[in-house]
């Protein structure tokens, strides 16, 4: 909602804004007078491929990199009020990512179906490149689309896969690939996933076919 991101925007007080042009045409009120970047305006296209691909070093920097420094600052949903910022330390993302590394064992491929403003997306993203696994992005407006994502899992042979518990048992049990069907029990199915339950708890039903790996809470 649009009262939501000035909201947070006026909270934050961001140096610069990152967004698309679509975004950039909206009301200027939006954005509380902070500077914007629209990524894909052709302007900002021709910066990217004049800037350097090595990362930058401290030298680059205002001051040295250290672990207890910000990472990011995530919003909380606001149901019960105001949005509330959140700050992430780098030690506490990292320490985040090797106690998933830790916890359960590696997977090979991932699929990225939470939002990257939801901090479940560390555990997909950093969680993979992290270990050397894949990260399967699917397409645009496919993100809620069971049999799409199905079908993903089977073409890419993904192995984790992390949603809320209804997305995961809406994803048919059979996928169709031209005129054949992969039953998911022992072609590439479901049944090999490991999946993130985003939910207080992890219904039964759905622990049973990803062979007991789920844990019946998030820890």
């Amino acid at each position: 909602p649009l009262d939501r991101i000035g909201h947070i925007l006026g909270d934050a007080r961001p140096v610069l804004l990152l967004a698309d042009e679509a975004f950039a045409a909206r009301p200027a009120s939006i954005g509380q007078a902070t500077p914007l970047l629209a990524i894909d305006a052709s302007t900002t296209r021709e910066l990217m491929q004049l800037a350097s691909e090595r990362a930058p070093r401290d030298g680059d920097r205002r001051c040295v990199l250290r672990d207890h420094h910000s990472a990011y600052v995530i919003y909380t949903s606001g149901s019960t009020g105001q949005p509330k910022g959140v700050v992430i330390e780098h030690r506490q993302a990292l320490n985040s990512i090797r106690a998933r590394a830790a916890r359960y064992a590696p997977h090979r491929s991932a699929v990225l179906l939470p939002s990257l403003a939801f901090d479940a997306s560390l555990a997909a993203v950093f969680g993979s490149l992290a270990i050397g696994a894949s990260l399967v992005l699917p397409a645009a407006g496919l993100e809620h689309d069971p049999q799409a994502l199905a079908a993903l899992v089977q073409r890419h042979r993904i192995e984790q896969w992390i949603s809320g518990p209804s997305l995961y048992a809406a994803a048919p049990s059979t996928v169709p690939i031209g005129q054949s069907f992969y039953p998911f029990p022992k072609a590439d199915p479901l049944s090999l996933l490991r999946l993130g339950c985003l939910a207080a708890s992890c219904p039964s039903r759905l622990r049973t076919p990803t062979h007991g790996r789920v844990p019946s809470r998030l820890e």
